[in-house]
C-alpha cells in the first residue's frame, strides 16, 4: 500500500513540474508577444510594403473578367498579354474589382487588394483598404 502512495506521490510531483513548465513556455510567449506589440512591429504591414510595390504593374493595363476570359480559352486564345493585361489569376486571393462609378462597401480590410477600373475596364489604381 506505501508503494502505490509513494507512485502515486511521484506522479503527483511529475505532474506538478510538467504544469509549472507549461505555465513557463506560455509566459515567455506573453513576454514576445508584448514585446513585439510595443516595438509597433506588425508582420502583416511589415508585409503590406512589398505587396503594394509588387501589385503596382496593374495599373495601366486591361482587366479580363473571368467570363470574358473562358470564352477566349475557348476559342483557344486562353493567353493574355501580361504587359497590357490581367486577370483575377494575377490578383491575391483576398481581392475586389470596382469597375468605374461603382459603388463599395466601407469596411476596413487592410489584407485586401482593391482593383479600381475605369470606363475602359483599365486599372486606374489600387488600394489596400
Amino acid at each position: 500500500m506505501s508503494q502505490n502512495n509513494e507512485l502515486s506521490a511521484e506522479a503527483v510531483d511529475q505532474a506538478l513540474g510538467a504544469k509549472a513548465s507549461v505555465q513557463e513556455a506560455q509566459a515567455q510567449q506573453f513576454q514576445a508577444l508584448m514585446a513585439s506589440a510595443s516595438n509597433n512591429q506588425d508582420p502583416n504591414a511589415l508585409n503590406l510594403d512589398k505587396k503594394k510595390e509588387y501589385y503596382k504593374h496593374l495599373i495601366g493595363k486591361k482587366y479580363i473578367r473571368p467570363e470574358e476570359h473562358e470564352q477566349l480559352k475557348a476559342q483557344g486564345k486562353g493567353g493574355v498579354d501580361q504587359e497590357k493585361e490581367f486577370t483575377k489569376e494575377h490578383l491575391p486571393e483576398l481581392h475586389r474589382v470596382v469597375e468605374a462609378n461603382g459603388i463599395m462597401t466601407m469596411d476596413y480590410r487592410p489584407d485586401r487588394l482593391n482593383v479600381h477600373l475605369d470606363e475602359d475596364d483599365k486599372c486606374k489604381n489600387i488600394s489596400w483598404v
